[in-house]
């Protein structure tokens, strides 16, 4: 990834349940270099807090993250 001068943003879809621990994780576009399981097991282990509904519940649901890749 280095050596291809790699940066940009990834945008990821992720599964959050009740208690903000990922479910499912879904690259929109494949990133390649070995980077898509990188990025996966990064948000896999990632700690959200959930959304919640009108009445201030907690809920499970999908969101989008901007996973960015950037050279140091």
């Amino acid at each position: 990834a280095l050596d291809a001068n790699l940066q940009g943003v990834i945008n990821v879809d992720v599964f959050v349940d009740e208690s903000g621990n990922v479910q499912e994780v879904e690259l929109k576009k494949k990133v390649g270099y070995g980077m898509d399981s990188r990025i996966l097991e990064t948000l896999k282990a990632a700690k959200f807090i959930p959304r919640k509904n009108r009445l201030g519940r907690a809920e499970a649901g999908w969101t989008e993250v901007k996973f960015s890749l950037e050279i140091p």
